[in-house]
């Protein structure tokens, strides 16, 4: 197998991008979270065409990137160790969340489909 994972960090691919994870947990029968941001080195694709919904209420743009990182990136989950919400990735003034990922460590890395939810 090829490990292409050395791409994440070639400058000529790679960009640098800011990521807020939320941890849960449950405290006294309430919810508690706990947040975090920090930089990773990321090569960013566009992953689909941006999407104009017409809605009835307003007018909507949406759209995904593609997120490769040498480390998965969260989605809403239980893990074994404590619960996560789906990561938020900053990149170029607008604001993404993790929607799905595919970890791929046999070829050197993780492929994560970020979807639009703000953009600044």
């Amino acid at each position: 197998m090829i490990n292409v994972g050395e791409l994440i960090y070639d400058p000529d691919f790679c960009q640098t991008i800011t990521v807020k994870r939320t941890k849960c947990s449950i405290v006294n029968h309430r919810a508690s979270y706990v947040e975090s941001t920090f930089q990773v080195t990321a090569v960013v694709t566009i992953a689909d065409v941006k999407t104009l919904e017409m809605l009835p209420e307003a007018d909507k743009l949406s759209g995904a990137i593609n997120v490769f990182t040498e480390n998965e990136l969260y989605v809403t989950s239980n893990r074994e160790e404590s619960a996560y919400i789906s990561d938020i990735v900053y990149f170029e003034g607008k604001t993404f969340k993790v929607a799905n990922t595919l970890g791929d460590m046999q070829y050197g890395f993780c492929k994560s489909v970020c979807v639009l939810i703000e953009r600044s």
